[in-house]
């Protein structure tokens, strides 16, 4: 949505309406796209386990954000894919962390965790923050996909690097 509002001052849409119209759009289609596939993602994260599954997870959405990233440059229909694609992503990921943390975690501690998880959580949207708004300011509002690029794929190398050490049961 923050890419998209870049365009409204611009002069891409002819006036506000049409860009109300396609944040209103790629909302609707994220959400049904959602519905679709939910159910499908969550037979995945029933059958397979967290230490496939989070990789797998960071490394699509890291996909859909990389071709949004230097892919997309107006706002049309292949946009609204990998707005699409980010979101199921990030569905996907928070399904993967969630059955790590229900089922995979000891019950004396899973709730501390949970707790954990969440205050970790806001304090993540905290920093993206403040390190988005100064970053979309001077590159404009696409470049805080790269923010969130990065991180992925940094979890990801993290992960695949400690699963190589053996650190990491499978």
């Amino acid at each position: 949505m923050l890419w998209l509002t870049g365009f409204i001052d611009s002069g891409y849409f002819e006036n506000e309406a049409e860009s109300k119209k396609w944040m209103s759009t790629s909302g609707v289609v994220t959400l049904v796209g959602m519905m679709v596939c939910f159910p499908l993602m969550g037979n995945i994260v029933d059958r397979v386990s967290s230490h496939i599954l989070s990789p797998i997870s960071n490394a699509f959405r890291a996909f859909f954000i990389l071709m949004f990233l230097f892919g997309v440059t107006e706002p049309n229909w292949l946009a609204i894919v990998m707005i699409v694609g980010m979101s199921l992503g990030t569905f996907f990921q928070s399904l993967s962390v969630y059955k790590l943390y229900l089922y995979e975690l000891p019950k004396e501690v899973r709730g501390a965790m949970l707790g954990l998880f969440s205050v970790f959580g806001q304090l993540g949207a905290l920093l993206f923050t403040m390190c988005a708004i100064p970053v979309a300011l001077a590159y404009g509002p696409k470049a805080t996909f790269g923010i969130v690029a990065a991180t992925d794929l940094l979890c990801l190398a993290l992960g695949l690097v400690l699963s190589c050490c053996g650190k990491l049961r499978t």
